[in-house]
């Protein structure tokens, strides 16, 4: 699954748009966003998923969600075992 947060839902709109400047503010405002987008996948997505996920496949013995150490704005979804090959409804 592929989720995009859009710039606006993390604060980062007119006026605070990296692409309306350039340089040293540009990166800096980019840094920022990029800061503001993991702290949102750590904070609201990722336990927003899980309590879904737990409501349809049950204890989280069997199933994990965590972020990868690589990349925080990605998620890493363990599924439950005898599930890998099969379609999660």
């Amino acid at each position: 699954m592929d989720v995009s947060l859009h710039r606006d839902f993390l604060g980062f709109g007119p006026p605070t748009d990296p692409e309306a400047v350039t340089g040293q503010e540009q990166r800096r405002r980019l840094e920022a966003l990029q800061t503001a987008c993991t702290q949102n996948i750590r904070d609201r997505l990722r336990p927003a998923l899980a309590a879904a996920i737990k409501e349809c496949l049950g204890s989280e013995e069997t199933w994990s969600i965590e972020l990868d150490g690589e990349d925080p704005q990605t998620l890493l979804f363990h599924f439950p075992p005898g599930q890998q090959n099969s379609w999660v409804n």
